[in-house]
């Protein structure tokens, strides 16, 4: 499992940690407690109802997993994990956008230090979690989100990847 410390409440900003029975992420500095639900496959919802249900559609989804699938771009996701594994010590990467994780799989996959992915599509971010937990990929974790409002700290993260 990954270290929340760099994680912030997305309503809030106080920091985030995961609760005694590790199936929520609930705000340290608050009175009222945001808590946020892990969902069966791993991973959790910080967007706010506004935002929620945005983002590639689960059709979209199956289809670029499949071609990914098919190695067409393996070529750029094997030059981003050279890239990262050579420009960052361990730390926290970001992967705002994730979509269906096939690059922040890979990232975790190569790398000694956490991954996280943030994406709108509940449908991406659960087909990376299920990936990662069917890969045995222990250091990523993935969160619905803006790439616009991630619920991370400041100045917090080694790299923040982004493709197309």
């Amino acid at each position: 499992m990954i270290s929340f410390d760099s994680f912030v409440c997305p309503h809030c900003g106080a920091p985030i940690g995961i609760n005694e029975n590790g199936k929520s992420l609930v705000c340290r500095g608050s009175t009222k407690k945001h808590c946020f639900d892990l969902a069966s496959s791993g991973y959790v919802n910080l967007a706010p109802p506004s935002q929620s249900g945005s983002g590639d559609s689960k059709e979209a989804i199956r289809s670029r997993t499949r071609f990914l699938e098919s190695g067409g771009y393996s070529p750029i996701r094997d030059a981003v994990v050279d890239k990262v594994k050579k420009y960052c010590g361990g730390g926290l990467v970001i992967d705002a956008g994730c979509g269906e994780g096939y690059y922040t799989n890979a990232v975790a996959q190569a790398y000694n230090g956490d991954v996280v992915g943030f994406d709108l599509s509940k449908f991406g971010v659960e087909n990376a979690a299920k990936t990662a937990r069917r890969k045995s990929i222990q250091n990523a974790f993935f969160a619905v989100s803006s790439v616009f409002t991630m619920p991370i700290a400041d100045e917090s993260a080694d790299a923040v990847v982004n493709i197309f």
